[in-house]
């Protein structure tokens, strides 16, 4: 797979304009299950190309539903399918890390980028974590990450 930097999405995006908001969104549905791209990359060339508000919109709703739809997976398919996407060194280190206090560690793992999406999905879809809990803190977590990432050009920009 071709590594995907800022200025190569950003690129992508204004030279397909009248399909950049669907290259975006698929993108940012696409990471959380199979795309090693941080959401810093797919986010801030989306914000640049489309301009921060439909980057947050759309980098918003394709990431949570990327999100979920690998929770889902992981939690139907289980340890088969995560044998196969996921690194198993990767997937203990999740263990580890919310062995205790899952919530906060969630929402931690979620905003500071320790380990990609598709790693915390696939860990809380297998360790049992309750569907409305990981909702809520994946919902809440892109929020604000997928909000300040897009608007985060714009603050460079005042300063």
């Amino acid at each position: 797979m071709v590594t995907i930097d800022n200025k190569g999405l950003e690129t992508i995006l204004n030279e397909n304009m009248e399909l950049a908001k669907l290259i975006y969104f698929s993108v940012c549905y696409a990471q959380p299950i199979i795309l090693p791209v941080p959401e810093i990359v797919t986010v801030v060339a989306g914000s640049a190309a489309l301009g921060p508000f439909t980057a947050f919109i759309l980098g918003f709703m394709g990431a949570v539903l990327g999100i979920l739809t690998m929770f889902y997976l992981s939690r139907t398919f289980g340890m088969k399918l995560v044998q196969r996407l996921v690194n198993e060194k990767q997937l203990d280190q999740y263990h580890r890390f919310v062995k205790k206090n899952e919530t906060w560690i969630l929402i931690l793992l979620f905003i500071v980028p320790v380990l990609p999406d598709e790693i915390i999905c696939v860990g809380a879809g297998v360790s049992g974590v309750k569907v409305k809990r990981f909702v809520l803190i994946a919902v809440l977590a892109k929020l604000l990450t997928t909000f300040s990432l897009a608007y985060s050009l714009r603050l460079t920009e005042i300063i």
